[in-house]
């Protein structure tokens, strides 16, 4: 369990730009409204955003931050159920937490695909032609995620995090 948690908070940090020493030498990980308006500030820099499309953006990323928090709380507990499963030496059971687990998968992707759709009807078409949409599953997720908050990052691109 601590190591998915600091997996997630280094992912955390990287879906901001930031390394995950300089979020933890501010008194720790940022919240995720902190990381949404960190992403935010970032695009503006890369797309150079008016105000409506910044204050747009960041209502986008928050809604899918709030629906991937029961999923990431599923897949906690799936993750929780396969080491579980592979110190009993269920095979059933690691089937199951396995199948759990891609099917929360899954509904980050899609959430997270759905955002960056709406990020990208928002952008003007100078805007979207800068835009890299990130269409990875992990990106929003983090409890985010966290996130989350995944990809989209005017043109930067990032990976989803180690895989327990």
């Amino acid at each position: 369990m601590k190591k998915l948690t600091v997996s997630l908070m280094s992912f955390a940090a990287l879906t901001a730009g930031l390394s995950l020493s300089q979020a933890l030498a501010q008194n720790g990980p940022p919240d995720p409204a902190q990381m949404i308006q960190m992403r935010v500030d970032r695009m503006n820099e890369d797309l150079k955003l008016n105000k409506n499309q910044q204050k747009q953006i960041a209502t986008i990323y928050l809604d899918a931050q709030t629906s991937n928090q029961s999923v990431m709380g599923g897949m906690r507990e799936a993750n929780q159920a396969i080491v579980a499963a592979i110190k009993s030496n269920d095979t059933n059971a690691m089937s199951q937490a396995a199948n759990t687990i891609g099917t929360l998968t899954a509904q980050l992707t899609v959430n997270n695909a759905k955002a960056e759709a709406a990020v990208y009807a928002v952008l003007t078409p100078e805007q979207q032609a800068k835009f890299q949409p990130n269409a990875g599953g992990r990106g929003m997720g983090m409890g985010m995620g966290m996130g989350g908050l995944g990809g989209g990052q005017g043109g930067r691109r990032r990976g989803g995090p180690p895989q327990e």
